[in-house]
C-alpha cells in the first residue's frame, strides 16, 4: 500500500485485515523479581525512553538554537538497550528482564475470502477449488474528487502488476474484489448506448413522418447542442459522470423540439409555394420565433429551482438543473442559426416549382393545402 500511495490521483487508503508490524516486550517476572524491579518500573522506563521534549533554547552568534531531549526509539536494538533500573551498581537493560521481538502484532480481527457457485468451477490460483476459503488482506483505495475513476483504477492495477514478485510474494494472489472504475465505465457505456439509441430513434421517426432530409437537419442539431453543453461543463470544472449523462438523455426530447418546429414550418411554407423559397423560409422562422423562445425560457425556469435542492439528492439534481437548461438553450441557438440554413438548402430543390430558383423575384405556383390527407384523417379520428 505504501508503494501505491505515491500515485497522483489517490486520496484515502486503508488496510483491512492482516497483521501490523509491532515490537513486542514480554517481561520475565522471575528476572524482574531477581533484580528488584516491577512491571510499573518497566512501563515508566519505556515511556520515558520513547519520548522527546523541548529542553529550551540558547543563543550564540546571533542565532537561536532549540534543544530537544530524548530521540524516539528507532530500532529494536535501541529498545533492548533501554535502562530499566540499577542493580548492585550496574545498569539493568530491558533485554535482561524481557524478551524483545520484532514481528506481527496480535490480530484484532480476521478476514477471509471465499467464492460461491456463481463464480463457476474455474480454479482460483492459491485455492484448492472455486469454493475454497483462504486468508486475505484488503487494500481499500479511494480516488481524489474530480478525477476519472476508470483511469485511477487502471493505473492502480498496472502498479500492482509491477509489484508482483519484488514486493508481493509469488504465493500471494492479488484479486480484485470490487472495482468502482470498471463499474462506472460499464454504466457510462450503457448510458452512451441508450443516448445513441434514443437519437437514432428520434431521427428515424422524423425521417418516416417528415422525410429523410428533415431528419438529417434535426439530427445535426442534437450533437451540436450536446457538444456545446459538455464544453460549458468542462470549462466550469464539472466532470462527465452517470448523472450528467442521464441529464443529457432526459433533455434529448427537449433538444429536438425547437429544430423540429422550425423544420416543419419551413417545409410547410415551401410546400405552399405561396412566395419565393428564401422569403418562405424566413417567414417560417419568424412565425415560430416567439413560441420557441418562450418554450425555452419556460424549461429553464422549470429546471432552475432543482439546483437549490440540498441533502442527499442535491448532487443528483444539480447536474440536471444545469445541463437541461444548457442543452435546451443551445438547441434554440441551433434552431435559429444553422438549422434554417441547412433546411432551406436541403428542401428548396425538393419543393421547387416551375422556374423557382429560390430568389425573391422567382415565380411561384401556390398550392392550396400542403397537409397530407392521411394526416387530416388521423387527426379527425384522434379528436373526434
Amino acid at each position: 500500500l505504501a508503494r501505491l500511495e505515491d500515485l497522483d490521483d489517490l486520496s484515502r487508503t486503508a488496510v483491512v485485515g492482516g497483521y501490523s508490524r509491532r515490537i513486542r516486550v514480554e517481561p520475565n517476572l522471575v528476572k524482574l523479581a531477581a533484580y528488584g524491579l516491577t512491571l510499573s518500573s518497566v512501563v515508566q522506563s519505556l515511556q520515558g525512553a520513547d519520548a522527546s521534549r523541548d529542553a529550551g533554547s540558547f543563543s550564540r552568534g546571533n542565532r537561536v538554537f532549540e534543544v530537544t531531549v530524548g530521540p524516539f526509539i528507532e530500532s529494536i536494538n535501541d529498545l533492548k538497550r533501554v535502562v530499566i533500573g540499577v542493580h548492585r551498581g550496574g545498569p539493568v537493560y530491558l533485554e535482561d528482564v524481557a524478551a524483545v521481538t520484532d514481528g506481527a502484532a496480535e490480530p484484532a480481527h480476521y478476514t477471509r475470502i471465499a467464492f460461491g457457485p456463481a463464480r463457476g468451477q474455474e480454479p482460483t490460483p492459491g485455492l484448492e477449488s472455486a469454493q475454497a476459503s483462504s486468508e486475505m488482506v484488503t487494500l481499500a483505495i479511494a480516488k481524489k474528487r474530480g478525477t476519472n475513476a476508470v483511469t485511477v483504477a487502471r493505473e492502480t492495477l498496472a502498479r500492482i502488476e509491477t509489484l508482483k514478485g519484488p514486493v508481493i510474494p509469488n504465493d500471494v494472489q492479488a484479486l480484485v474484489t470490487r472495482n468502482s472504475g470498471k463499474t462506472a465505465n460499464r454504466k457510462v457505456n450503457e448510458l452512451l448506448g441508450s443516448l445513441l439509441f434514443a437519437m437514432v430513434s428520434v431521427v428515424a421517426m422524423i425521417a418516416i413522418f417528415m422525410g429523410w432530409r428533415e431528419g438529417i437537419v434535426v439530427a445535426a442539431a442534437v450533437p451540436v447542442s450536446f457538444s456545446l453543453s459538455l464544453l460549458v461543463n468542462w470549462m466550469a470544472g464539472y466532470t462527465i459522470n452517470r448523472v450528467t449523462l442521464f441529464a443529457l438523455i432526459l433533455s434529448l426530447g427537449l433538444v429536438v423540439d425547437d429544430p423540429i418546429t422550425n423544420v416543419d414550418n419551413i417545409q410547410r411554407h415551401l410546400r405552399m409555394r405561396a412566395r419565393p423559397q428564401l422569403d418562405a423560409a424566413l417567414k417560417a422562422v419568424g412565425e415560430v420565433l416567439p413560441p420557441i423562445i418562450m418554450s425555452t425560457l419556460a424549461i429553464i425556469v422549470s429546471f432552475a429551482p432543482m439546483s437549490f435542492i440540498t441533502g442527499m439528492m442535491g448532487p443528483y439534481m444539480t447536474p440536471m438543473a444545469i445541463n437541461v437548461p444548457l442543452t435546451v438553450t443551445f438547441s434554440t441557438v441551433c434552431a435559429l442559426t444553422f438549422v434554417p440554413w441547412l433546411a432551406f438548402h436541403l428542401l428548396k430543390g425538393r419543393y421547387a416549382g416551375p422556374g423557382d430558383t429560390g430568389s425573391a423575384t422567382a415565380e411561384t405556383v401556390p398550392e392550396e393545402d400542403p397537409t397530407p390527407k392521411w394526416v387530416k384523417r388521423l387527426y379527425r379520428v384522434l379528436v373526434g
